[in-house]
């Protein structure tokens, strides 16, 4: 029997040492952060003595968390360089050791699914990451509808967080992924640099194309290519729904109107940043031995139809069932879910179905089990 798919035990050590060091070095820098700015109210708002013996002592106080912190990033960097995905993170310029094991740490193996035991998609790395796509419309746009993209012909957008409504995705993964494409963006070859000064002493405001004589692909400067060649894919974009971004409040730019800078500039970041999860996750996936076909494919959650709406196959059908039963697919409807307990009780005759609502909506289970 062939052996399991599972990452080496040297991986997974090396995933802990990161999270170990990462989740301290987040405490240390909220709490250096929080005592500055306290230390800071004191003495600017306040208007307390500087040199009073408690200011002084809460100086000292943050410079030796600043000095701590300082080790502890310094240690993390090179926990980042022994791990087996340090060799590209160090020959990717712009990355950073520092934010990416901060970010790997957040989202572990990139290419093992942790829950599911099982490799890892792209699609769902970048989902956990929040770059993936919903509908615009949709319930992760902050208005009524879903947020799978089951209709083609609606447009997609970019999730976003709404007030009183749950993320299904890491907030703090997404901001390592955006901080990661906002540096990388930063570092680019001479004639880039040089195109850029002349552009600002001419007092050209906005993005300024790459020269022909640009060699960041070639010196490794992909982060910063993958930007430029997404800004010069979006310069002529229009919406193709109503943005909220782009107009002004309670106005919404309409659809059909041109993309604002600041609008071709997020999208630009949001390419880059899916450029770097599938550097890491590619990567992951050849270290750890996997083959891209191993991966499942994507697949939707329900069985495929007929007209009348019932199942085509009954072991999907059961498959279907059995999900619900587990809060994975929530019934819509109180009404859906007696139609189908109703019509599983006729096909399964001496079998006891009970409908009993729970956190992830409807459900039902057989015989008393859940």
């Amino acid at each position: 029997m062939a052996a399991p798919l599972v990452p080496a035990h040297a991986w997974r050590v090396a995933d802990a040492r990161l999270l170990l060091l990462a989740s301290v070095l987040d405490d240390l820098e909220s709490a250096r952060i929080a005592a500055s700015n306290r230390l800071r109210a004191f003495t600017a708002t306040l208007g307390v003595d500087p040199e009073q013996p408690e200011v002084v002592a809460m100086r000292l106080l943050v410079e030796e968390t600043q000095a701590v912190e300082d080790r502890v990033a310094a240690g993390l960097a090179k926990a980042m360089k022994a791990h087996p995905l340090g060799a590209l993170v160090e020959r990717t310029k712009g990355l950073g050791l520092r934010q990416a094991a901060r970010l790997l740490s957040l989202i572990g193996n990139p290419a093992w699914h942790a829950v599911h035991q099982r490799p890892r998609r792209l699609g769902e790395l970048r989902a956990y990451c929040g770059m993936h796509v919903v509908q615009a419309g949709g319930a992760g746009d902050g208005h009524s509808g879903s947020d799978a993209r089951s209709d083609c012909a609606v447009p997609g957008v970019a999730p976003r967080r709404r007030r009183g409504q749950r993320s299904n995705w890491s907030e703090s993964a997404r901001k390592r992924v955006w901080l990661i494409a906002a540096q990388g963006l930063k570092l680019r070859c001479k004639a880039c640099t040089a195109a850029s000064r002349a552009a600002t002493e001419a007092d050209v405001a906005g993005w300024t194309p790459p020269p022909p004589d640009c060699t960041c692909e070639g010196e490794g400067y992909v982060l910063r290519r993958a930007y430029d060649d997404a800004r010069a894919k979006y310069a002529a974009a229009v919406h193709s729904a109503p943005c909220e971004r782009c107009g002004p409040a309670g106005s919404p730019a309409p659809a059909g109107s041109p993309l604002s800078a600041s609008h071709q500039h997020g999208r630009a970041l949001r390419i880059v940043g899916k450029a770097v999860l599938r550097m890491l996750w590619e990567e992951s996936m050849a270290l750890c031995g996997f083959e891209l076909a191993e991966a499942p494919p994507e697949v939707s959650s329900k069985p495929a139809r007929r007209k009348s709406g019932r199942p085509t196959d009954p072991e999907a059908d059961l498959d279907l069932r059995a999900r619900m039963c587990e809060g994975k697919v929530p019934w819509p409807t109180r009404s859906a879910a007696v139609r189908e307990r109703d019509r599983l009780a006729a096909t399964l005759p001496g079998r006891k179905f009970k409908t009993y609502r729970c956190l992830y909506g409807e459900h039902f289970h057989v015989g008393g089990q859940h």
